[in-house]
């Protein structure tokens, strides 16, 4: 493997991990959003429930 592959494939692997990185960064933050609301929803409407907490 010459000096020349090696930075071609360290450069693909670095855009490889860039773009996944920002994939799963974005459905990591919808996941969290979706979850956070279904858990303020579920506090609202169980508020008064001390098993709620």
């Amino acid at each position: 493997m010459n000096l020349t592959d090696f930075i071609v494939t360290i450069s693909i692997a670095i855009a490889v991990g860039f773009v996944l990185g920002f994939f799963t960064n974005s459905m990591v933050s919808q996941v969290r959003r979706h979850w956070l609301n279904r858990h303020l929803s579920y506090f609202k409407k169980y508020k008064n429930k001390d098993d709620a907490l």
